[in-house]
């Protein structure tokens, strides 16, 4: 067959060919509408500090290299199940949480959200059930360690409707 041919056959099923484009494109929409629920993507900033209740860290780049040693561990309790669903259970809300570790004695806490408004409240929970960790964890070690400061960004998620329907 010829290019010729092939486009007689084209013109011949025109019709049937754009009424499956069309309807192909408003299911790719409606889609990418229901595809992505959480169009809101949240990061808790969380600085970790250290003290020495018993002064026997001499300098305070011991006191940073214990900081960042916590900063790991308190990022390995985020991956905790019994932590997570205490989180889930507090704020009632059933987001994915990922924890990285940032430069020294910083963590980075993302996670998707509906509203910047629950958000808040599940960032709240976050932090709320680390100082409760840190709690249990500072009365049984001779470090003092607490969440210095704590900074929410929430930030709206771009589209991909257009890279939906086209592929």
């Amino acid at each position: 067959m010829t290019i010729y041919d092939y486009l007689k056959l084209a013109l011949r099923h025109s019709f049937m060919i754009i009424i499956i484009t069309l309807f192909c494109t408003i299911g790719g929409y409606f889609f990418s509408r229901n595809f992505n629920p959480l169009p809101y993507q949240s990061t808790l900033f969380i600085s970790i500090g250290v003290e020495d209740k018993n002064n026997k860290l001499s300098s305070s780049y011991e006191n940073i290299q214990a900081a960042e040693q916590v900063t790991e561990s308190i990022q390995g309790w985020l991956k905790d199940p019994s932590l997570i669903n205490q989180i889930y259970q507090e704020s009632e809300l059933n987001w994915p949480i990922t924890a990285k570790k940032q430069e020294k004695n910083n963590l980075l806490i993302t996670f998707p959200a509906t509203e910047p408004q629950t958000a808040q409240i599940f960032s709240d929970q976050i932090i709320n059930q680390l100082s409760q960790r840190l709690t249990q964890y500072n009365t049984n070690s001779d470090l003092k360690i607490n969440l210095a400061t704590t900074n929410l960004n929430v930030s709206p998620q771009s589209s991909k409707t257009i890279f939906i329907i086209l592929i």
